[in-house]
């Protein structure tokens, strides 16, 4: 059962390590809102997220 909050996932445009976490949400019947980011903009958004790296949720 959804629990009514939407997180927040970031990461690439692309499967990688953010796969698991979407499939998790999946069956959780969790929904998710997706941030996805190319190659070109990760060197801007690197300062914002958390040791500087993802996924992100």
């Amino acid at each position: 059962m959804s629990s009514g909050t939407v997180r927040k996932l970031h990461y690439f445009d692309g499967r990688g390590r953010a796969e698991a976490i979407r499939l998790i949400s999946v069956l959780g019947d969790e929904k998710i809102e997706e941030n996805r980011y190319t190659f070109e903009e990760w060197p801007k958004i690197k300062p914002e997220m958390p040791l500087g790296q993802l996924p992100v949720l």
